[in-house]
């Protein structure tokens, strides 16, 4: 256990740490702002959503503290049609071990449409994090002058994120962006902390099982999001069913050796879903190989607003 221990924690707090992992979501795809701030407003509505998700549930440290990675958020966005734009707002909260941040992300995104309303979109994000690490808690193997045991240490990181959108509507998306992209890095209680650039493609396409004039729908879309950084490349394949746009199940397999399973049901506008993941990778205990992930979403369309013209009659003059 003790080697678990070091391995997620103590190599993430040596002294200008360069491979930083961002959280991961199995349900990306519900809420693909959090990855590419292209995707502001895409969806022509107001939509907010609130999600969570806990990694290895039950991993522990030698004394029984939880130190498996914990995440829960909230996301907003909007169309901004004045302007061919949208706008968004991200707040997470994320918790590895003994290390915390708080995650305020601001997106904005110019939308560039096209003819059978096909869209293409480029956005930027400007994060600002907050993160605070814990240093009573931690367990060194040896000794280390640049780490101030026995004490806290937080500090505040700014950084941008840059993306790139094609939409589809009901049909097909594909995107790509870039988060930490300056590389900011700032001190957290004495060592140096770098936020290293993500990388992250994705895409998917929806079929059409079913003819929808015979009122029943079945809806096959297939996925991927490939995330990479510096030394580590993952991707996530994934294949979803939509009966009726009201209930959907998928599942999905992660390179890291994770697979699992996703379902969820839209109402009203209301979209809600979970999903269960199980590690098949050895370096994770036993116990703790399981993960659970949530979130609600609600969207409601706006439209553009009608330019009214007043009437020219010449008989006025």
């Amino acid at each position: 256990m003790r080697k678990i221990l070091f391995s997620i924690l103590f190599l993430a707090f040596l002294p200008d740490l360069l491979a930083q992992q961002e959280p991961q979501m199995t349900q990306y795809m519900f809420n693909k702002l959090n990855l590419n701030p292209a995707v502001a407003g895409v969806s022509g509505a107001v939509c907010l959503t609130g999600y969570g998700r806990s990694q290895w549930v039950g991993l522990q440290d030698a004394e029984g503290n939880p130190i498996n990675p914990q995440v829960y958020g909230i996301t907003a966005d909007m169309p901004i049609y004045a302007i061919k734009s949208g706008a968004g707002l991200t707040f997470q909260y994320d918790r590895l071990g003994f290390e915390r941040n708080i995650d305020i992300k601001l997106h904005y995104a110019y939308h560039q449409i096209f003819p059978n309303n096909h869209m293409l979109s480029g956005g930027l994000a400007l994060d600002l994090r907050h993160k605070t690490i814990d240093y009573t808690k931690l367990q060194p193997m040896g000794e280390d002058p640049s780490i101030p045991f026995g004490s806290d240490g937080s500090g505040m990181v700014t950084d941008l994120g840059l993306g790139f959108h094609y939409n589809i509507p009901r049909k097909f998306y594909a995107g790509v962006s870039i988060s930490n992209m300056l590389g900011t890095s700032s001190e957290i209680g004495g060592p140096e902390f770098d936020l290293a650039r993500h990388y992250y493609v994705m895409a998917g396409y929806h079929f059409d099982l079913l003819d929808r004039k015979r009122r029943r729908t079945v809806v096959l879309t297939p996925g991927f999001l490939l995330k990479a950084t510096q030394g580590s490349v993952q991707v996530d394949l994934n294949a979803i069913v939509t009966y009726n746009d009201l209930v959907w199940g998928g599942v999905f397999f992660r390179t890291e050796r994770a697979a699992g399973l996703m379902a969820g049901i839209t109402y009203n506008g209301v979209t809600a879903g979970v999903a269960y993941d199980y590690t098949m990778n050895n370096t994770v205990h036993g116990k703790s190989r399981s993960s659970i992930e949530f979130f609600v979403k609600y969207c409601h369309p706006v439209f553009p607003g009608v330019v009214k013209r007043s009437a020219y009659n010449t008989r006025n003059l």
